[in-house]
């Protein structure tokens, strides 16, 4: 996928995952990163209520990366 993010990586084919952040009280937030774990987004995609729904995150990710491949 062409992301016109970071600087050293502009225009160029960069391979996408998600990561969480750090757990809050009751909440993390998924953030998109490159293969070296690069923020490339300051902002969260979503923010998950681990309290309610720990399964959640480990759901998202696996769709993430099926729909990316």
């Amino acid at each position: 996928m062409k992301y016109p993010g970071r600087k050293e990586n502009k225009y160029k084919d960069v391979h996408l995952y998600i990561d969480k952040g750090p757990s809050g009280l009751e909440t993390a937030s998924v953030f998109l990163v490159d293969k070296e774990g690069k923020l490339l987004h300051p902002q969260s995609l979503c923010l998950i209520y681990e309290k309610r729904h720990p399964w959640f995150y480990e759901w998202l990710k696996k769709k993430f990366e099926k729909d990316n491949s």
